[in-house]
């Protein structure tokens, strides 16, 4: 179960919505990493390419957002 303050700062974040730019973000990160041979999960995907066309760097647990730096992602993990 969240904690007091990880829920207050949850409550703080904006929801950004999967669209037809994030697709077709989404479909070009796929491409590029495929032929690298370095497959990424669509789930992944689609949170990174979110973050993209919006313009906002992928801040993370998640050590796979890592391949996404080699395309000159903005990726954090912390």
């Amino acid at each position: 179960m969240p904690k007091k303050d990880e829920l207050i700062w949850l409550e703080t974040l904006i929801e950004l919505p999967f669209d037809g730019k994030s697709a077709e973000m989404a479909s070009y990160l796929h491409k590029k990493l495929m032929k690298h041979g370095t497959p990424m999960s669509f789930r992944d995907l689609f949170i990174a390419s979110i973050a993209i066309v919006n313009g906002m760097p992928i801040i993370t647990l998640d050590e796979d957002f890592k391949l996404l730096k080699e395309l000159g992602v903005d990726v954090h993990v912390i």
